[in-house]
Protein backbone atom coordinates (compact mmCIF):
# COMPACT_ATOMS: atom_id res chain seq x y z
CA UNK A 1 0.00 0.00 0.00
CA UNK A 2 1.14 3.26 -1.20
CA UNK A 3 1.23 6.11 1.60
CA UNK A 4 2.45 9.18 -0.14
CA UNK A 5 2.36 10.22 -3.62
CA UNK A 6 1.64 6.89 -5.46
CA UNK A 7 2.72 3.82 -6.61
CA UNK A 8 4.81 3.66 -9.69
CA UNK A 9 2.64 0.45 -10.78
CA UNK A 10 -0.65 2.45 -10.15
CA UNK A 11 0.58 5.84 -11.33
CA UNK A 12 1.79 4.35 -15.01
CA UNK A 13 -2.12 2.34 -14.83
CA UNK A 14 -3.91 5.22 -13.74
CA UNK A 15 -1.76 7.15 -16.86
CA UNK A 16 -2.95 3.93 -18.86
CA UNK A 17 -6.83 4.40 -18.29
CA UNK A 18 -6.45 7.94 -18.90
CA UNK A 19 -4.40 7.74 -22.15
CA UNK A 20 -6.61 5.49 -23.52
CA UNK A 21 -10.10 7.46 -22.76
CA UNK A 22 -8.61 10.56 -23.76
CA UNK A 23 -8.74 12.00 -20.22
CA UNK A 24 -6.83 15.49 -19.08
CA UNK A 25 -7.27 14.52 -15.50
CA UNK A 26 -6.93 10.74 -13.51
CA UNK A 27 -7.46 10.49 -10.28
CA UNK A 28 -5.73 7.75 -8.13
CA UNK A 29 -7.40 7.14 -4.68
CA UNK A 30 -5.97 4.77 -2.06
CA UNK A 31 -7.96 3.14 0.80
CA UNK A 32 -5.57 4.88 3.39
CA UNK A 33 -2.93 6.97 3.66
CA UNK A 34 -1.53 10.58 4.67
CA UNK A 35 -4.86 13.55 4.27
CA UNK A 36 -2.90 15.69 1.69
CA UNK A 37 -3.34 14.80 -1.93
CA UNK A 38 -0.30 15.00 -4.43
CA UNK A 39 -0.48 15.69 -8.23
CA UNK A 40 1.71 14.27 -11.22
CA UNK A 41 1.67 16.62 -13.91
CA UNK A 42 3.05 14.56 -16.88
CA UNK A 43 3.13 17.66 -19.91
CA UNK A 44 4.07 14.75 -22.64
CA UNK A 45 1.55 12.64 -22.73
CA UNK A 46 -1.41 16.11 -21.57
CA UNK A 47 -2.45 14.07 -18.68
CA UNK A 48 -2.75 15.33 -14.65
CA UNK A 49 -2.72 12.52 -11.77
CA UNK A 50 -4.38 13.34 -8.45
CA UNK A 51 -3.49 11.03 -6.39
CA UNK A 52 -6.04 10.46 -2.50
CA UNK A 53 -5.91 9.01 0.02
CA UNK A 54 -9.45 8.17 2.61
CA UNK A 55 -8.87 7.96 5.84
CA UNK A 56 -10.28 4.27 6.85
CA UNK A 57 -9.91 4.89 10.54
CA UNK A 58 -12.31 8.05 10.70
CA UNK A 59 -15.98 7.79 11.44
CA UNK A 60 -18.25 6.58 9.42
CA UNK A 61 -19.77 10.22 8.93
CA UNK A 62 -16.13 11.10 8.26
CA UNK A 63 -15.49 8.81 5.64
CA UNK A 64 -18.48 9.61 3.36
CA UNK A 65 -17.52 13.49 3.56
CA UNK A 66 -13.88 12.27 2.57
CA UNK A 67 -15.82 10.56 -0.59
CA UNK A 68 -18.58 13.50 -0.99
CA UNK A 69 -15.21 15.76 -1.20
CA UNK A 70 -13.50 13.15 -3.32
CA UNK A 71 -16.56 13.59 -5.69
CA UNK A 72 -16.47 17.15 -5.72
CA UNK A 73 -13.02 16.90 -6.52
CA UNK A 74 -13.58 14.60 -9.49
CA UNK A 75 -16.71 16.91 -10.59
CA UNK A 76 -14.21 19.65 -10.55
CA UNK A 77 -12.03 18.11 -12.89
CA UNK A 78 -14.57 16.95 -15.31
CA UNK A 79 -15.91 20.81 -15.79
CA UNK A 80 -12.67 22.56 -15.65
CA UNK A 81 -10.05 19.74 -16.97
CA UNK A 82 -6.02 20.66 -17.50
CA UNK A 83 -4.26 20.30 -20.33
CA UNK A 84 -0.39 20.39 -19.16
CA UNK A 85 0.80 19.06 -22.14
CA UNK A 86 -0.86 21.14 -24.47
CA UNK A 87 -0.55 25.23 -24.87
CA UNK A 88 -2.64 27.55 -26.57
CA UNK A 89 -3.62 27.38 -30.30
Amino acid sequence: MDTGTGDAQHLYQTLAYATATGLPDATLIYADGPPTGSIHNLPRAGTRIHVRHLDLAASTDEILGQIRRLAQHIKHDVAHPANPGRSGP
